[in-house]
């Protein structure tokens, strides 16, 4: 059970003071006991804050109607609540992915329209761990397999994760202090998408060690850390105007060549969109031949300027692509 003094700890990393704050709440248990952390811990700590919650109503047969229950709830604890429709049209592939896209695009727009600054979301230790056996099957590179930061930034607007650490079975007792109910997302039920058959066979664990698992993602930031801080110190000391010596260059770690590969890209592209490990390792191994002249990768053209030098180049025709 997380009580307020723990909440704090929790989110000490941001500065409440004088802000409108959102928090997405579907009515599921966790993001119902993020919202009561948040406007119990704004209340008792007098920040001038202010707090909005945000449901998003999917419009979809496999997604609870929760907007009436989550109003209700909300008008009872004098939370201001707003709810934010997908409008679409009959979606029959990618749902899953398709209305996370969505209620991310109505949350941070909503944000901006009304001058907020930041979007606290419920992730929670399973869904961390889930995230990280998804992308761990999918072949994901370090970064990937970091699964979700604490803080992260979409559209402009400040993504806060402050329950990663957190278990499911806490966020539960935290809702009994308070003494609020709340509903099961029949979605969760649904086999044929990836992660609710992922969470059924970590739920049968019986000695699933949660802490730990949270520990080692933790490890991996870590690394990921070291090695974003080894490919900067490169580009510092090795690449002008985006041209550097491919001896340098093929001196690296590969996981670091990576890196600075990535950097690059997304800087001369202006292209935010994640570059994926399967096309940094492609343009990594046709560095490598003897034989490379040249190649295009997210909106860059990567080649031989001279004897045994590299320039990375916007790819020609192209505009600047800006994306989250």
């Amino acid at each position: 059970m997380i009580e307020v003094e723990r909440f704090r700890d929790l989110v000490a990393m941001v500065d409440f003071r004088n802000q409108h704050v959102a928090v997405a709440v579907s009515g599921g248990s966790d993001s119902m006991a993020l919202t009561l952390l948040l406007d119990e811990y704004i209340r008792d700590t007098s920040l001038s804050a202010q707090l909005t919650a945000l449901t998003v109503d999917h419009r979809l047969p496999e997604a609870p109607d929760n907007v009436t229950y989550v109003s209700k709830c909300m008008a009872v604890r004098g939370i201001t609540h707003e709810t934010l429709v997908w409008q679409h049209k009959n979606i029959q592939t990618r749902i899953e992915e398709q209305a996370r896209i969505a209620r991310y695009e109505l949350l941070t727009k909503y944000c901006i329209a009304h001058n907020i600054s930041m979007l606290f979301v419920a992730h929670q230790a399973l869904d961390q761990i889930e995230t990280f056996v998804m992308r761990l099957m999918r072949g994901s590179g370090i970064t990937g397999l970091c699964c979700m930061r604490s803080m992260s930034i979409y559209n402009g607007v400040t993504i806060v994760r402050p329950l990663l650490d957190i278990s499911p079975n806490e966020l539960k007792d935290t809702l009994n202090r308070f003494n609020q109910s709340y509903v099961t997302d029949t979605g969760n039920l649904l086999e044929r998408f990836e992660r609710v058959r992922i969470r059924k066979t970590l739920t049968q664990m019986c000695d699933l060690n949660i802490p730990g698992a949270v520990r080692s993602i933790q490890n991996l930031h870590q690394i990921d850390q070291q090695i974003e801080s080894a490919a900067i110190s490169f580009i510092d000391k090795y690449v002008a105007d985006y041209c550097f010596h491919k001896n340098d260059f093929l001196s690296l770690m590969p996981m670091v060549a990576h890196r600075v590969l990535k950097i690059l890209l997304v800087c001369k592209s202006q292209n935010f969109s994640p570059v994926s490990y399967k096309v940094l390792e492609n343009l990594y191994n046709n560095i490598t031949l003897n034989s490379f002249a040249g190649i295009t990768s997210h909106g860059c053209w990567i080649r031989c300027v001279k004897t045994n030098y590299i320039a990375v180049e916007k790819e020609p025709g192209r505009r600047n692509v800006r994306t989250c």
